[in-house]
């Protein structure tokens, strides 16, 4: 694996190309400017934080965390669901996601 991994929120053209590397699974029968638009005017997709795991300048891995809530107890705690998790094909077996899944939690619990 490349030493130069970066992992962080993702900027807007980090998000834009994670959608564009979820197209391969997520993409179904619409083209992939289709698809990215879609994505861009989703009310659940805007609400998501966007990860990003870099190698280079290439975005490798990626993630939405949905904010939830939870009642836990009698008490309401917040949380957060992770959806489209996605390594890019020239980077997958290497454990990309789990390390940005890590991350992703790691950040949550401080």
């Amino acid at each position: 694996m490349s030493h130069d991994v970066q992992i962080h929120r993702a900027s807007e053209e980090e998000r834009l190309a994670a959608y564009r590397n979820v197209y391969e699974f997520w993409g179904g029968a619409r083209t992939e400017e289709e698809f990215v638009a879609k994505r861009l005017a989703s009310p659940a997709h805007n609400h998501a934080v966007w990860w990003v795991l870099k190698v280079g300048d290439q975005v490798a891995a990626s993630l939405g965390a949905h904010p939830l809530e939870f009642s836990y107890r009698g008490r309401i705690v917040t949380g957060f669901g992770i959806c489209s998790v996605h390594t890019h094909p020239d980077h997958r077996r290497q454990g990309l996601a789990a390390q940005l899944c890590r991350a992703v939690a790691q950040d949550a619990t401080g």
